[in-house]
């Protein structure tokens, strides 16, 4: 007959653990946008990074609504758009251009990205 194991605990291992995830959660939490004006006169804002609940606010401080004029290109042709955050962070985003009399339109998104934002729709509001 053999006897168990004592339970084992490696707290190393741990702080190991819980270091590499502050360490990818601080690079995934980059989100940069760049901006010019387009020969057809629209503003177009070139997002790169990953959208998730952790960069929904500086997403939304990245555009200058008030200042922009009549029509909007938001371009995710490098980032990718994870959760219902992101989704609720461009749902904001299209309603304060839509309250401003502007036009809106999201272009770049990845396969992924599209279907999530398909299904839950960028008229939805989670209440951040």
């Amino acid at each position: 007959m053999f006897a168990a194991a004592p339970p084992y605990i490696a707290t190393h291992d741990l702080a190991k653990v819980v270091l590499s995830a502050l360490i990818f959660g601080w690079r995934m939490a980059r989100l940069h946008s760049t901006c010019y004006m387009s020969e057809t006169g629209e503003k177009v804002y070139v997002i790169s990074g990953q959208l998730f609940f952790g960069t929904m606010t500086h997403f939304v401080e990245q555009f200058d609504v008030a200042n922009d004029p009549g029509q909007v290109v938001i371009d995710f042709s490098r980032s990718h758009v994870w959760d219902l955050s992101a989704v609720t962070a461009i749902s904001k985003v299209v309603a304060k251009y839509r309250d401003a009399n502007k036009f809106v339109l999201i272009t770049g998104l990845n396969e992924e990205s599209k279907q999530l934002v398909d299904r839950l729709g960028l008229s939805v509001f989670a209440g951040h």
